[in-house]
């Protein structure tokens, strides 16, 4: 047994992280997933006693910048763990916009919420979660994905109806919905360059990149078959690229979309999109 400030510490010592502020932040992350100890446990009883833990080789994964996420299989996401892996995408916070915009809307027993692209599950499981009356289902393309996000309703309960489609060639049938829900790949190629080498290598391209030919080619595909879709005064909440809000906005537009509106993040960047349908 050892003192769990003293196992912190020691694996502390080992990560070669430049930023140690993150390498503290990736560590009580893993005492947090792993061993069940917050960081509110340890620093208030920093001499607790846990079983000597050997994680050379998590250690070398996290000095490879590989996401604390994907070595504990394990995300954070409004007060729950999901599970993940290398198929799906580390769930982000300003994602929970979403979720927040959805629960907001006072849904009812009647309410259906369609969630294109689930991943990991962590948006439609959390409204159906947060809003069991509400009628939720999500879609995805990759059957991989799709387990993993079986999987996390399976363990927290949610009873969440979830179908395999290529959304972009949909030929699914669906009862009238009132919101379409969706964190669609949104980032350009040309990006790459500017964005943090972790994600790069271990996020799967599929969720992240578009064609800078076509980079609005999943909205398009929103628009579209929320006309078909949606029930009257029915609504398209998605997160959106911060580069690409005025051409976004337009898109709805000339798709015929009533209202379309735009959110900031925390950080003041667009970041979130609604588009309602007076007539469908």
């Amino acid at each position: 047994m050892t003192k769990a400030k003293d196992a912190f510490n020691e694996l502390l010592s080992q990560i070669s992280l430049s930023d140690r502020e993150e390498a503290i932040a990736i560590l009580y992350f893993f005492f947090e997933s792993k061993l069940n100890l917050t960081r509110e446990a340890i620093m208030q009883n920093p001499d607790i006693e846990i079983a000597k833990i050997e994680i050379t080789d998590v250690i070398h994964r996290i000095n490879r910048h590989e996401p604390i996420q994907y070595i504990t299989n394990q995300a954070w996401f409004r007060n729950h763990f999901f599970e993940l892996n290398s198929s799906v995408l580390i769930p982000r916070p300003e994602t929970e916009m979403i979720v927040d915009y959805i629960i907001q809307q006072k849904l009812n027993e009647g309410s259906r919420v369609l969630d294109v692209g689930t991943g990991s599950g962590c948006i439609s499981i959390s409204i159906k979660l947060e809003a069991p009356q509400a009628m939720v289902i999500a879609l995805d393309v990759s059957n991989i994905a799709l387990e993993v996000a079986i999987r996390n309703a399976n363990r927290l309960n949610a009873d969440v109806e979830f179908i395999q489609d290529d959304f972009l060639n949909s030929e699914v049938s669906l009862e009238p919905l009132d919101y379409i829900v969706s964190n669609p790949p949104y980032i350009m190629e040309k990006e790459r360059s500017i964005m943090h080498e972790n994600v790069l290598v271990y996020e799967p391209a599929l969720a992240l990149f578009v064609s800078d030919n076509e980079p609005l080619i999943f909205y398009s595909a929103l628009a579209t078959q929320g006309k078909k879709w949606l029930k009257p005064f029915g609504k398209i909440v998605a997160e959106i690229n911060p580069l690409l809000v005025k051409q976004t906005v337009e898109l709805f537009e000339l798709h015929g979309y009533d209202s379309v509106s735009y959110f900031p993040d925390l950080e003041g960047k667009p970041r979130m999109i609604v588009a309602s349908l007076e007539k469908c």
